[in-house]
């Protein structure tokens, strides 16, 4: 069996090298002469899978590390009989661990306290109910906007409310939908000039979802202004983006709000195990993750206060940010692939299940922690 492979999806190797020959390639530069004798070909969403790729090719089998699922032609592959998995859900805790970091360091910037704060969660899907989940934690009140599973499940026992209802209400708002273009209810560029304007002077838009879910233009227009902030992990035109709108956003990042360690494992083994489903091999690869001793040294403060520095010390926000505001500083024609070899090199960030929370760090603060998914120090 010959598998052509994401040179960039974690342990690729490991998991897949016992069950054929394996090339490993840099996934945005896939060509169909790379896949024309492959078997099995395993992406990440910098792939665009579709009949310009695989026409002519021998692939049999697509496996895509990702939740989203914008970049493969679905309808090509099952036009041409070819079994394709995606991993939904593998980094929905990484990315809702990402939203509740930045609204915690967005909170301590303006020493302002995250209870009672209105968060509108568009998508209530694997992410958006973990972030409900965590945000509730914080006693955040959370408004919820999701039309697709209102209209399949019109008896779910959370409480669903318009779009329009939930952006007017928010401090902050969060989007956690697919990118779609038909359908009942698409999402492309879902928040226009609009919908923006419905939003309260000062309230904050977080987009780790997909770029084009949010009109740039409009939302650039509405930062010049300076009625409403924004964070953004993901960007339309995606590795070419905008400048205008990096230098206007609160925080930002390259694409890597998934990117947990964890998360990219889970993936990982998730095209494993359908691999080895498929072809009939033996499914046993684990990759062992070691906890890690959260720091106790930390400043004088209160809980919400000092919460923002252990999740910083957790997310590298900031450093993130600074590194890609460097794209600034480059000529034009580089900046590009700078993004995506700063996306590439991330080092992948722990979930805060791999955090031990000792005793040492204070009782309220370590109950937010725990109540947050840390792991207790059982030795502590």
């Amino acid at each position: 069996m010959r598998i052509v492979a994401d040179k960039n999806i974690p342990l690729v190797s490991e998991a897949f090298s016992a069950h054929g020959e394996l090339c490993l390639l840099e996934g945005r530069t896939l060509s169909p002469a790379d896949v024309r004798d492959a078997d099995v070909l395993l992406v990440r969403s910098v792939t665009r899978v579709n009949r310009a790729l695989l026409d002519g090719s021998t692939v049999r089998f697509v496996g895509s590390a990702t939740s989203g699922i914008d970049h493969i032609d679905a309808p090509y592959l099952q036009e041409r009989g070819i079994e394709f998995v995606h991993t939904p859900g593998n980094n929905a805790r990484s990315v809702a661990e990402y939203v509740i970091s930045i609204l915690s360091c967005l909170s301590a910037s303006q020493s302002a306290s995250l209870h009672g704060k209105v968060l509108a969660v568009i998508g209530y899907g694997n992410i958006g109910q973990r972030v409900v989940k965590l945000a509730e934690t914080l006693g955040m009140v959370c408004l919820v906007n999701d039309p697709p599973l209102q209209t399949a499940q019109p008896h779910h026992a959370r409480r669903f409310d318009s779009l329009d209802e939930v952006l007017s209400q928010a401090d902050y708002v969060t989007l956690h939908t697919p990118l779609t273009r038909e359908g009942d209810y698409p999402s492309y560029r879902l928040l226009d000039a609009k919908r923006l304007a419905l939003l309260p002077a000062g309230a904050c838009l977080i987009n780790t979802a997909r770029g084009g879910v949010v009109d740039g233009d409009a939302l650039l227009a509405g930062l010049n202004k300076g009625r409403i902030q924004a964070v953004l992990d993901v960007w339309e035109g995606e590795p070419d983006i905008s400048m205008d709108l990096l230098q206007r956003v609160a925080l930002v990042s390259p694409h890597i709000a998934g990117y947990s360690l964890e998360g990219k494992l889970n993936a990982t083994a998730g095209l494993h195990h359908a691999l080895c489903h498929t072809y009939g091999l033996k499914s046993d690869w684990r990759a062992p993750l070691p906890q890690i001793e959260l720091s106790t040294d930390l400043p004088a403060g209160d809980t919400a206060t000092l919460l923002s520095v252990v999740l910083e010390e957790v997310s590298r926000l900031r450093q993130t940010d600074a590194q890609l505001r460097q794209l600034l500083e480059l000529p034009a024609g580089e900046r590009a692939s700078a993004f995506d070899r700063q996306r590439r090199n991330y080092a992948l960030r722990r979930e805060f299940s791999a955090y031990l929370c000792r005793r040492p760090l204070g009782q309220d603060l370590r109950r937010q922690l725990l109540d947050l998914g840390f792991s207790p120090d059982q030795t502590g």
